[in-house]
């Protein structure tokens, strides 16, 4: 009954938190990550929107973490080895990924970035043309289905109105170099945008360079009561080294070495991949429409550091669409309806030595979802009412062709949420609200197994319970804005990664019975004069394992590994002349402990970032230079945690003192 009463308050939020100058901005903003375009005065939910324009300027452009640093509740690792990507989580969901992007979703220019098991990746993303980046934090399985512990939605250059060409050149430590083309033509009846870019370096540790080429191309006609958008993307990354983890002893010994194991079988990735979806967005009546159709095809042929089902050959096809109906009245309602297919077709050979061996494994994979959902929103004086409710059919499938085997699994789930906001004043709000969601397994989990055949049919997908309350002063006139948050969620059979004695370095995963994520989030913004910004962000957290027993091993109450108690970042932004600006990041992480045992503790850490950059003129055009100088202190810290890790190999050091400059247009 309880349930029943909450989805129908009604539902769909809108937010604006912005960001300019590296700060949060607090004007009027149509914010889009909520699948529909809301305007409200202040912010509901848990987004942050940071517009990128000055970013652009003196960004490396080599990390996603680098635009999300100002973000609370979010913590990323593994910067520096492209071969496993970047390890993002939020509020701690996607903590356990080993490699890629796990229990959050990724979205660019609406086309989705996370495959329809909830695997993500991030090595055809242009971050060189983001013009802005949305976060929704905490469970938005309502919205968002399956491992959507938050959402990161990221906006390319757009419409614009005159013709431009944009270029950079940069170049840094460990022989980083980026080099990039962006342009925008006017056509009679449309405009298209073209990105080219290529971005290499040695990496800091040996065995870890990698190289990327990256094409984009957007197509963008307006008319009378819509919109319609083709845009396609194609990645070349012929190589991504990986050098692997170390023992306490090896890092001690030399930082920057790779392991031994790993340059034995030549660790690492060669990825090609070609992306295209097509948007339409109309209006007929009082109903709008927006469409979208996508294809995704990815060749993945990585090497592993092991010969039993160490090279892996994979090919995965993804296809979707969603037509979402919105009605803004004085009942605002929204129904969608998404059907994605994912096709995994799984080679595994011996690694001998780097060289490909017998094969092991030969299955096809499949993830078919169908999914509705229904949210609405009601304001009445001072109050809004939100809720959302969504049903996802999830079905799971493979067949092993070297063993005639083959298996069906259903995932499927019921998700809701409710919010109520109160506008205290024209500064002021509160708001409280509560989600559910679910985790399902991915397709390389359910295949990592033992006997390197079939599913692990134990897996189950974790579900989760979300709180939340917010308080807001965002008030765009003040030079002084903040907002706290007080967020804790509750899951059930959550996913962790174990290794085994007699398969070192393999990934193995299980269900750990019950978790718990609390903590509180804060943003403070001062602008002290014309000339000086300061921002603190804040995140003290909680993550922890309530029930975890197996085999003869208590976790409970233990805190979940690759995880810090706390994180915070000072900025300060200050305008040396109208042309010279400086910037210095003061970052904070707190401990966190590298096994669920808790037996391994990281310690914690805090460095020193400085960049300045000026704007110039050359022959009438206007030009940007930039020097970027990373861990200004030289701190020894470590750039990722290999969770859990068999024989103590947690380690993969961080650089020290390094640095970038570079031209842009």
């Amino acid at each position: 009954m309880k349930r029943f009463l909450i989805l129908f308050l009604p539902f769909i939020i809108n937010s604006q938190v912005i960001q300019t100058n590296d700060t949060i901005v607090l004007d009027e903003v149509s914010v889009k990550i909520l699948r529909e375009s809301n305007k409200e005065e202040l912010s509901i939910y848990s987004i942050s929107k940071i517009d990128l324009d000055l970013k652009q300027k003196y960004l490396r452009q080599y990390n996603l973490s680098e635009y999300l640093n100002y973000v609370p509740g979010v913590f990323i690792m593994n910067s520096n080895n492209y071969a496993q990507d970047e390890r993002i989580s939020i509020r701690g969901f996607g903590s356990r990924a080993n490699f890629g992007v796990r229990g959050i979703k990724i979205y660019v220019d609406g086309l989705p970035e996370t495959f329809v098991d909830g695997q993500s990746q991030l090595d055809n993303i242009n971050l060189e043309i983001i013009n802005q980046l949305e976060v929704l934090r905490g469970v938005n399985s309502s919205l968002y289905g399956n491992s959507s512990g938050g959402i990161i939605s990221i906006s390319t250059i757009d419409f614009f109105e005159k013709d431009f060409i944009k270029t950079n050149l940069s170049a840094g430590s460990f022989e980083s170099l980026k080099i990039n083309l962006t342009s925008g033509i006017n056509l009679n009846k449309g405009k298209i945008i073209f990105h080219l870019n290529r971005s290499s370096s040695n990496g800091f540790r040996n065995n870890s360079k990698f190289l990327n080429h990256n094409f984009n191309f957007k197509y963008l006609r307006k008319f009378d009561k819509g919109d319609f958008k083709i845009i396609a993307n194609i990645l070349d990354s012929p190589y991504a080294k990986d050098p692997g983890g170390l023992t306490k002893g090896e890092v001690e010994s030399d930082r920057k070495q790779a392991r031994k194991r790993n340059v034995d079988f030549n660790s690492g990735e060669k990825v090609n991949q070609f992306k295209i979806g097509l948007l339409l967005n109309n209006q007929i009546g009082d109903f709008k429409l927006r469409n979208k159709l996508f294809f995704n095809n990815r060749l993945f042929y990585g090497k592993l550091p092991y010969a039993r089902g160490g090279i892996i050959d994979l090919k995965k096809n993804f296809w979707g669409y969603n037509l979402n109906i919105s009605k803004e009245k004085i009942l605002k309602q929204n129904l969608g309806l998404e059907i994605n297919i994912q096709n995994d077709e799984r080679l595994r050979f011996f690694n001998i030595n780097g060289n490909k061996g017998e094969l092991v494994m030969n299955q096809d994979e499949k993830f078919n979802n169908f999914s509705t959902y229904y949210s609405n929103s009601l304001k009445v004086g001072k109050f809004t009412f939100n809720a959302s409710l969504r049903f996802d059919n999830n079905t799971v499938k493979y067949d092993d062709f070297i063993n005639n085997k083959n298996g069906s699994i259903k995932l499927n789930s019921t998700s809701l949420s409710s919010n109520i906001n109160y506008n205290i004043n024209d500064s002021n709000e509160i708001y409280v609200n509560y989600s559910n969601g679910f985790e399902t397994p991915t397709l390389n989990e359910f295949s990592s197994n033992v006997s390197n055949t079939g599913f692990n049919e134990n897996l189950d997908s974790s579900k989760y319970n979300n709180y939340e309350i917010g308080f807001s002063n965002l008030n765009s006139l003040s030079n002084l804005n903040y907002r706290i948050i007080y967020f804790k969620s509750y899951s059930k059979n959550e996913i962790v990664s174990y290794q085994l004695e007699d398969f070192p370095d393999q990934n193995f995963y299980r269900n750990s019975g019950k978790t718990s994520r609390s903590g509180i989030e804060s943003e403070i913004n001062f602008k002290v004069n014309q000339k000086l910004k300061l921002n603190l962000i804040s995140t003290i957290g909680n993550y922890k394992f309530v029930k975890y027993e197996v085999n003869g091993q208590d976790f409970s109450n233990n805190r979940i590994a690759g995880l810090p108690k706390n994180q915070h970042v000072f900025n300060l932004n200050y305008s040396l002349t109208k042309k010279i600006n400086l910037i210095l990041d003061f970052k904070m992480f707190g401990n966190m402990y590298a096994d669920n045992s808790n037996k391994t503790i990281i310690n914690d850490y805090k460095k020193i970032d400085l960049t300045i950059f000026k704007d110039f003129n050359i022959s009438n055009k206007n030009w940007n230079g930039f020097i970027s100088i990373n861990n200004l202190t030289n701190t020894k810290y470590f750039d990722n945690i290999r969770i859990n890790a068999f024989g103590s190999r947690y380690y993969e050091p961080a650089p020290g003192l390094n640095f970038m400059l570079g031209i842009r247009k």
